[in-house]
């Protein structure tokens, strides 16, 4: 451990610290952090009041990791059994399961029936989910976190399927997902705003796609349809179809992609046969 080409005997690199700690080097705070994480435990955050303090935390994860590295299989699973039962048993507590809950649910604000499943997958199905969930009630409102993220997805450019298929991958239940859908369709009817649309807009046109192939992506609803046609008729000129075809041609052609190939790519883009067929005639490229 005392050789210069240990980490711990590295000078220090590192000046985040405030003066009176001990300055870690780069590769000291890269040994430790990885030595935690074979241990599976949490990154120490506390700084260290001096070197001793430091050897003094350095030996001990030394000397857990040497211990694990000589472990059987079966000893692994002891520990890992032993570990499980020392958990639940500490959140069968309430009081101790309440105090996780609620700093699980300031930090990543989840829904319900995501914070269910998390307590009942770190303290098992004995814990007292119910009661936790309870005096938590005032802390999780579903509809307001719903709809602050549907919120935040429609104005990224997300359509109303995206944003029911994130709300249900964040567990939501189906009433609050559609009370937060019908939320966010008062102004228009639809989930699209005419910002949102035509972000969502400019994102295909940037892609290459066709005037009809980004109506077909953005229209689900009838109500959508409206919308989207008049952000389509604010950022579609007449002859911006054609400028996106010849430049989708051109850079095809640039990579060598034969006449067939390209026809089949900006088929897929909504582009129609005769308009494809006749820029690549116009580009002297015939199909």
């Amino acid at each position: 451990m005392n050789s210069p080409d240990h980490p711990f005997a590295l000078a220090s690199a590192d000046t985040s610290a405030p003066a009176e700690f001990y300055q870690l080097s780069d590769a000291q705070l890269s040994a430790i952090t990885k030595m935690a994480q074979f241990l599976q435990l949490r990154p120490r955050r506390a700084p260290f009041p001096d070197r001793a303090a430091f050897q003094r935390y350095w030996d001990r994860l030394d000397a857990a990791c040497a211990e694990r590295r000589l472990e059987t299989p079966a000893q692994a699973q002891a520990r890992r059994t032993a570990r499980a039962a020392q958990q639940a048993d500490y959140y069968a507590n309430e009081e101790h399961l309440y105090a996780w809950a609620r700093r699980y649910a300031q930090r990543y604000q989840p829904s319900q029936g995501q914070l269910r499943n998390r307590m009942l997958k770190k303290a098992g199905p004995a814990a007292p989910v119910d009661a936790v969930i309870a005096r938590l009630e005032l802390c999780i409102d579903d509809d307001r976190r719903a709809l602050e993220l549907a919120t935040r997805m429609r104005d990224v450019g997300r359509s109303a399927r995206w944003i029911q298929g994130k709300l249900r991958q964040r567990q939501f239940d189906a009433a609050t997902i559609t009370r937060c859908l019908a939320t966010c369709a008062e102004a228009t009817g639809s989930v699209w705003t005419p910002e949102s649309a035509t972000r969502k807009a400019r994102q295909l046109l940037r892609k290459g796609s066709s005037q009809a192939a980004i109506r077909r992506t953005l229209v689900e609803t009838p109500a959508d349809a409206p919308v989207v046609d008049a952000a389509l008729a604010e950022l579609f000129t007449d002859d911006l179809d054609a400028t996106t075809l010849t430049a989708a041609i051109t850079r095809l052609q640039r990579r060598n992609v034969d006449a067939q190939t390209i026809i089949r790519r900006l088929q897929g883009k909504g582009f129609r046969y005769a308009d494809i067929a006749a820029a690549l005639r116009e580009s002297g490229f015939p199909p």
